[in-house]
């Protein structure tokens, strides 16, 4: 399983190997008390997939730009999997970058996106439209997020032991 935390709630991604999606959404919650919904939610994912482990971006990074309320939150996501007997694993953003890199230009997130929905038919209906510069990004690219976290993960690091939690 992979959580990508966006503005609203989170974008989570369930797979079975690097082929396998089984599950994908995205999980908004109310305003008031975000992280506690959301944590909520996730909890209730964990029961009923028993996932082996838990995908996120390293909140502690010195290249992570997430916000505080956001940090916070990856930082409960993975105590809450650690008390359920889900490891934690970690992937940098620049890790996912490489991973769908295919020259030397870095690929944007909407190129990722498009590039999981060749991989992942079943996701391709949720491809959100052109962004124009005047555009906030799409609430569905948290999902795509999720998914190139499980993916660049797979590919990083396959079946091999890395570094768990913290």
């Amino acid at each position: 399983m992979a959580i990508d935390p966006w503005r609203r709630g989170f974008g989570f991604a369930f797979f079975e190997g690097e082929r396998s999606l089984i599950d994908w959404g995205l999980c908004q919650v109310p305003l008031n008390n975000r992280n506690e919904k959301c944590l909520a939610r996730l909890k209730a994912m964990l029961d009923r997939h028993h996932p082996d482990f838990l995908v996120l971006e390293p909140w502690d990074a010195p290249d992570c730009r997430r916000c505080k309320r956001v940090r916070k939150f990856l930082a409960a996501a993975a105590k809450l999997a650690l008390s359920m007997g889900v490891e934690i694993r970690f992937i940098s953003h620049r890790d996912v970058v490489i991973s769908f890199s295919q020259s030397e230009v870095e690929p944007s997130k909407p190129v990722v996106a498009r590039m999981l929905a060749l991989l992942y038919p079943e996701l391709a209906f949720r491809l959100p439209p052109h962004r124009m510069p005047w555009m906030g990004e799409d609430p569905r690219m948290s999902l795509y997020d999720a998914c190139a976290l499980a993916v660049a993960y797979y590919r990083s690091y396959g079946n091999a032991e890395v570094p768990k939690s913290k």
